[in-house]
């Protein structure tokens, strides 16, 4: 009996950090960590604070960019054709009332 090689799946971007997140998803997260990291240090002398508040409240939302999917696509992917959709539908404009014009028959040519 011949065996044959299947080749590699490659609809799924492959695991690289600890073989739990993509490649993509640790750009999500590690973006929106660091913002709100910024913001923690650049608002601690004026607001004292812990930090881990401000940096959480950025985390989470990176953390549903990265992970979460809606019908099968990534929620970023997934709000940027539903906006694509809802603005590209086109309205027609009301049509303007028709000229209504007589046919005269004569033999008469000008």
């Amino acid at each position: 009996m011949a065996y044959e090689q299947m080749p590699p799946d490659t609809n799924e971007a492959p695991k690289i950090v600890g073989n739990i997140l993509t490649l993509g998803e640790l750009v999500w997260i590690a973006g929106f960590t660091g913002v709100g990291v910024g913001l923690s240090v650049l608002l601690y002398s004026f607001v004292k604070y812990p930090a881990f508040i401000l940096t959480a409240i950025f985390a989470i939302p990176g953390i549903m960019f990265a992970k979460l999917k809606i019908k099968g696509l990534p929620l970023f992917t997934y709000l940027v054709r539903s906006y694509r959709l809802k603005h590209s539908v086109t309205k027609h404009p009301k049509e303007s009332p028709r000229e209504e014009v007589e046919f005269v028959a004569s033999s008469e040519r000008r």
